[in-house]
């Protein structure tokens, strides 16, 4: 068999079946990867989603004890803090916005693929 090789290694057909072969392959990685790549991303968009749900609650949490409170040393302190957190959560907002533009452009990358 090894005396065929030379002769398989010259001939054209079996280059060029070669170099689809390892196109495919290519192609075939490079399809894999962006699908990894896009799942993790729609994991990182489901965790900041969570997190976003989790301050907004505890803001409001916030502002319902200090609603009960009725001290207003207690009841500011109470307010600020629920201000934070709605700016975090407001933060993490814009972050999120970000994140699902590159998801659909890789989920437009990927159907182009």
């Amino acid at each position: 068999m090894q005396w065929c090789l030379p002769k398989l290694q010259s001939c054209p057909r079996a280059v060029e079946v070669r170099r689809q072969k390892s196109e495919k392959e290519a192609h075939s990685n490079k399809r894999k990867g962006k699908s990894e790549e896009l799942s993790e991303m729609t994991a990182k968009k489901r965790k900041v989603e969570r997190d976003i749900d989790l301050l907004v609650r505890r803001a409001d949490d916030k502002f319902d004890d200090a609603e009960k409170h009725e001290s207003y040393k207690t009841t500011h302190e109470l307010v600020v803090q629920r201000h934070t957190l709605h700016k975090e959560a407001k933060a993490k907002k814009s972050g999120l916005q970000e994140l699902s533009a590159s998801t659909q452009a890789l989920k437009g990358e990927l159907a182009t693929l």
